[in-house]
């Protein structure tokens, strides 16, 4: 029996909030009727390290170590990904500390100082700057993550932009101290006693839900003694099951949402968990959650990197589950880089999952707005769409409005671009039907009419020609073009490659059109030129726009890839702002 994992999907959120519906990991194996290729090396991924360098793939991570600090990945655009490509997967810039308010004074005083020993006749110019040089770089340079939720909140919120935006050596501190910053103002609390101390600003900007959770009660008198002391908490926060997980996560190991306990009680008394005594599945939500605080944090989340599991099924498991954690917190922006670049460093082993089940993965993509992995499980879905029993129409469909807004743009997507490939193949065949060589062609001139013994001479093609259409009419009337089981891949795949009408399987023509051995040899050479003339045709339609890589010796696939789905095509795509006429306008929709 083939091995399936499967995670379903709770129940729709209120209003467009609706979760991932079914993330299948493509854990089974391949079905008879279709030819799946399961590459033959895979990446190590004993680390998120390893999973960039490890192959003959380019890598597309690279580490910066910091002193006392936790491991930043910051991924880089390779040439692999440039055709669709993923800017700036961790947005990151480098800069110089600066001076605090109450230092400037001073350093300004040194540089005018600087300036005026520099206009001494006696001392060169460069001498007189060389100790300022010296100086500035003496300082470090600091890699300091920026997202549009720090952006934000440092805008907000100046007092904690030390938090926030750190310079010098608090940006070391800020990563080692996670999850229990000295300065945090929030006190998170899971059932099995795990705190973090985090920040409300970062919070607040990253989950409208928790947000409104906060802002239910005032924040926590401080006084000055306990400022003095240290004590920085305004709030507490316990977590509770999420009641809209409720049918796919019913003994709450997974899902968590929060709430701020009664003030009067023990803060520390809570219910028991579950599973308190080992027995059955064991709680997931501590691990879940502390990668969700630390995409917030712009520090790389920790998935299972199991060395004997080559299929990285764990590891995928846990990504696309933060993807459905954020998504009840409403705040998949907030993971969204994070998740995506830890997908995309599984390369080979990442494809061949979409490749396998395109259906369980094109929601789960349009909810990360990840171009790469939404139009690689297009393509697989739109090239599968009119093969019998390889997609879950129904899945896709989403008759039960389980993906919202989103779900309905997507179906209309695949039904679009599934039309659009069946005009293509119609196109196709009609030009094979009707297309005529240049070399066939003889114009009118100004002082001549092409006569009999210019069209004599190209008898010879119009026989090759005639045998060709025949061959693509009996293939049609035969139903192996675009109606056959395989959507006529076969029979586009026998064309551009010109096996097909060889000189032995032309017996029974000269049986009726007898020749002699030269003119045998003749018309056989001028079938080749008119079935090279026919390749381009069907050129078009065998383009693989996907992300795989099968190798010389690999299988092709069972369906079309070569649909091509515009970054405008995306259900989440937003139309620039055009400027016309001294006037800005928007245009475009969700």
């Amino acid at each position: 029996m083939p091995k399936t994992e499967t995670l379903q999907n709770s129940s729709p959120l209120n209003g467009d909030k609706t979760a991932i519906s079914q993330i299948s990991l493509s854990l089974d194996e391949p079905s008879p009727a279709r030819t799946i290729h399961q590459p033959s090396t895979l990446w190590d991924i004993t680390s998120p390290a390893s999973l960039a360098t490890t192959n003959s793939s380019p890598s597309i991570s690279s580490s910066i170590q910091v002193p006392g600090a936790q491991q930043l990945a910051v991924p880089e655009v390779v040439t692999q990904f440039a055709r669709n490509g993923i800017n700036d997967l961790f947005p990151a810039r480098l800069h110089h500390p600066q001076e605090s308010s109450a230092k400037q004074p001073r350093a300004q005083q040194g540089v005018n100082s600087t300036v005026q020993q520099a206009s001494a006749p006696e001392m060169s110019v460069q001498q007189a700057v060389a100790p300022t040089i010296q100086k500035v770089a003496q300082q470090p340079t600091v890699l300091q993550p920026v997202t549009s939720i720090t952006q934000q909140a440092s805008a907000q919120q100046p007092g904690v932009q030390q938090a926030i935006t750190p310079t010098g050596q608090q940006a070391y501190a800020q990563f080692s101290e996670y999850p229990d910053f000295r300065d945090g103002d929030v006190l998170i609390m899971s059932p099995t006693d795990k705190t973090w101390k985090l920040h409300s600003t970062i919070l607040t900007n990253a989950s409208p839900v928790i947000k409104s959770i906060l802002a239910k009660y005032p924040a926590a008198h401080i006084t000055k003694s306990q400022r003095e002391e240290g004590w920085t908490i305004k709030w507490k926060l316990t977590m509770i099951d999420e009641p809209d997980a409720e049918h796919v996560d019913p003994d709450g190991l997974i899902f968590k949402t929060f709430k701020i306990p009664d003030r009067k009680g023990n803060i520390s008394s809570f219910e028991m968990p579950r599973n308190a005594n080992g027995l059955g599945a064991k709680p997931q939500y501590n691990k879940l959650y502390d990668n969700f605080f630390k995409c917030l944090y712009n520090i790389n989340p920790d998935f299972t990197n199991d060395p004997n599991d080559p299929e990285a099924r764990e590891y995928i498991t846990e990504a696309l589950t933060l993807i459905e954690a954020a998504q009840y917190l409403e705040a998949i922006p907030a993971v969204r880089v994070a998740v995506e670049a830890n997908l995309l460093r599984l390369n080979t082993v990442l494809w061949s999952h979409i490749c396998s089940r395109p259906d369980a993965w094109v929601h789960a993509a349009a909810r990360l707005q990840s171009p790469l992995i939404f139009r690689e499980a297009m393509l697989h879905i739109v090239g599968c769409f009119h093969l019998r029993g390889v997609i879950n129409e129904e899945l896709l469909e989403d008759l039960d409005g389980k993906h919202g807004v989103l779900g309905r743009q997507v179906w209309g997507l695949i039904i679009r671009k599934a039309k659009e490939l069946k005009d293509k193949k119609l196109r196709v065949e009609r030009h094979l039907l009707e297309y005529y060589p240049d070399r066939m062609l003889h114009k009118e001139g100004e002082s001549s009419i092409p006569g009999r013994a210019i069209y004599s001479e190209d008898i010879y093609l119009w026989q090759a020609l005639m045998i060709f259409r025949q061959f693509c009419a009996s293939a049609c009337l035969s139903n192996y073009h675009h109606r056959a089981n395989d959507s006529g891949l076969a029979f586009y795949r026998n064309i551009a490659s010109g096996n097909y009408l060889r000189p032995e399987t032309l017996g029974s023509f000269y049986e009726i059109f007898a020749m002699t051995p030269k003119g045998k040899q003749r018309l056989a050479q001028v079938l080749e030129l008119i079935k090279d003339d026919m390749k381009p045709i069907v050129q078009e339609l065998l383009v693989d726009r996907t992300q795989g890589d099968r190798g010389r010796n690999a299988p092709p696939l069972d369906h079309l890839t070569c649909v091509e789905i515009l970054e405008e095509e995306f259900p989440w795509y937003v139309a620039p702002i055009v400027e016309t006429n001294g006037d800005v306008q928007m245009s475009g929709a969700m």
